[in-house]
């Protein structure tokens, strides 16, 4: 095999060049039928371990080849997977391998391809053998060009969910790509995902031998365009190496061009360490992408993991949740989305007008409050506790991803109860008096003691001044002064480049969040009840699985200072958050609460700048 580039002599299947670093064929994965000097497909017509029979070669990598067989037992069709030969010679890496194979066959979800079953064939060599996917990969489809942004949001989720649950039995994919992933008609579904090849990066990135034996064949360990900091740094990695991929793949699905491009190698993996990624919109100015793209990629390629999104499952919520806030689309309602078995409802959500500004690249740490899945829809305001206001609670919790409904009662929940109550008993009758007993004779009187002289009148004391009025004194429940109150046109919030309106923006919720999530904003009306600052962060508290209250403070907000609490909380998901809870109180005009949530870590990196940050936005905040 010669390279295009340099014509130095390249070894056969090799993807880049030895010599000049550049790519000697496609990433993609390349089916094959034809007999040459194709060592694999004299394998055609062989049985594996006894259980399968090669009919064809499907496609080759970096860790072997993949055929097309028939598992002689039932005649159905499956994928076999048969490894090099340098990576069966070594025993510690052959369990291993029974290890990841073990590990990764128990995976179970719909977007996953299944794992039938692995082993050793009769010449040692290692085998997996898995569920055949009759479709089309994704890599094919992107070489039609660009897809819709609906459509690759809707791949992109049933991806995110594949990983999510991988994730969650500990297993990172290491190797995500197009050629990875497959896509399925099912009936009226189209774009059915199943992910695959789980498992196999890890073996091959273990293994000094495999590493070895790759590096001499001119293969990288990993792709290129796809291949998180981190991970070409050699450093530790977890489940946001996986995230960056998927955001490189959303960036290419809708673009029809990587991420980043180069004809070497080297400079490949420089852009991916040290540029910033040219914004889709940017990139393809003719396609009209919608602003919410550009959020979502550069949420997942920040360089630094602890800027993206903390986990698969928080990422997927993001796609669920900019997929929601695009146009509508006729063709839509064809997509799977999620599971791989639910069609997509087209939401009735407009399109989010949205004030992001392309930045140059800063790194800023990802906020652990994931946005809604879906918009919360309009709701009018809701006076009493009951089940109209576990309506409005179960918006608030979804866009703040608090995980407990409580956590939003504080603002439209509680209240007191409609239910009559019940009518009195009536009164038992009054027992008889019992006789008066008869009274005891008086003791004589004692003598009088002397009157001791008076002590001289001390001069009076100068009455103290009054104390004046706390202006923070909020403590009234008067029904006139704490009815529920929805958000005036004039109260705003002067958010600064780069943050975005999440979901449906409604008369008594508004929800900001900046482009790459690192804060998060919420503006939303107080029930009725009470307008007792301590009650109210008491209610914001018990929201929560852990909490703790920092301190009360004075912030500058709208024109002057209000009451405001800092609050240091544990959700759901464990993840520690620190929020500044402002209250603008002013009935009967407005009854409002701005929370501002920052990750409790980041803010521990530095209180001062934090707090400043956070006291910095609402100042921002307006009153008519």
């Amino acid at each position: 095999m010669i390279c295009p580039h340099c014509n130095a002599e390249v070894v056969d299947g090799a993807r880049f060049c030895g010599v000049c670093g550049k790519a000697a064929i496609a990433t993609a994965s390349v089916a094959t039928g034809v007999p040459g000097d194709d060592p694999y497909l004299k394998l055609i017509g062989r049985e594996i371990a006894g259980r399968y029979r090669i009919v064809a070669k499907l496609g080759e990598g970096g860790m072997g080849a993949v055929f097309r067989a028939e598992q002689i037992s039932l005649k159905r069709a499956v994928a076999v997977k048969l490894l090099r030969p340098e990576v069966s010679s070594d025993p510690q890496l052959i369990k291993r391998f029974n290890a990841e194979a073990e590990a990764v066959a128990k995976l179970s979800h719909p977007n996953t391809v299944n794992i039938y079953d692995f082993g050793q064939d009769t010449d040692r060599s290692l085998f997996i053998a898995m569920e055949f996917i009759d479709g089309t990969s994704l890599r094919q489809v992107i070489a039609g060009g660009p897809l819709p942004p609906r459509r690759a949001l809707a791949i992109a989720a049933q991806v995110a969910a594949s990983l999510a649950d991988a994730h969650a039995h500990k297993i990172v994919h290491r190797d995500l790509k197009p050629d990875n992933v497959m896509l399925q008609d099912r009936g009226k579904q189209r774009d059915v995902v199943r992910v695959l090849d789980f498992g196999i990066a890890k073996l091959r990135d273990d293994s000094r031998a495999t590493q070895q034996a790759m590096t001499q064949a001119g293969d990288m360990l990993g792709t290129p365009q796809y291949m998180a900091p981190e991970q070409i740094k050699g450093m530790d990695i977890d489940g946001r190496t996986d995230i960056y991929a998927l955001g490189c793949m959303i960036y290419e699905m809708v673009t029809a061009r990587m991420p980043f491009e180069a004809d070497a190698v080297m400079a490949m993996l420089s852009k991916h360490l040290t540029e910033a990624v040219v914004l889709p919109t940017q990139r393809r100015p003719e396609l009209g992408l919608p602003p919410q793209i550009d959020q979502l990629v550069l949420a997942a390629m920040a360089k630094e993991p602890a800027q993206r999104p903390p986990t698969m499952d928080m990422f997927g919520e993001l796609i669920a949740s900019t997929l929601a806030s695009l146009p509508g689309d006729p063709n839509v309602a064809t997509y799977a989305t999620g599971a791989g078995s639910m069609p997509f409802a087209p939401q009735p959500t407009p399109m989010v007008p949205s004030p992001y500004a392309p930045q140059p690249y800063t790194p800023q740490p990802y906020s652990p409050v994931p946005p809604a899945l879906t918009p919360p829809p309009p709701t009018p305001p809701v006076h009493a506790s009951g089940n109209r206001g576990l309506l409005i609670g179960v918006g608030v919790v979804a866009v703040l991803g608090l995980g407990g409904l409580a956590a939003a009662l504080a603002f439209r929940g509680g209240g007191s109860s409609d239910t009559p109550s019940k009518p009195d008993k009536p009164d038992k009758p009054d027992k008889p008096d019992k006789p008066d007993k008869p009274d005891k004779p008086d003791k004589p009187d004692k003598p009088d003691k002397p009157d001791k002289p008076d002590k001289p009148d001390e001069p009076d004391k100068p009455d103290k001044p009054d104390k004046p009025d706390d202006p923070w004194d909020k403590g009234s429940t008067d029904p006139d002064d704490t009815a529920v109150t929805l958000i005036p046109d004039d109260f705003t919030i002067d958010l600064p480049a780069g943050f975005a309106a999440f979901g449906q923006q409604q008369p008594n919720l508004q929800h900001y969040a900046n482009s790459n999530g690192s804060m998060e904003v919420m503006l939303a009306s107080l029930d009725a009840g009470t307008n007792n600052i301590a009650a109210l962060t008491k209610q914001l508290q018990d929201g929560f699985s852990k909490s703790k209250f920092q301190r009360s403070d004075h912030v500058y907000s709208g024109g002057k200072q209000r009451q405001a609490s800092w609050i240091r909380v544990t959700a759901k998901n464990g993840l520690d958050l620190e929020m500044l809870a402002v209250f603008y109180i002013d009935p009967p005009e407005y009854r409002l609460a701005l929370l501002v949530s920052v990750l409790g870590t980041q803010y521990d990196k530095d209180p001062v700048k934090e707090a400043e940050h956070m006291t910095g936005i609402a100042s921002r905040v307006h009153v008519p």
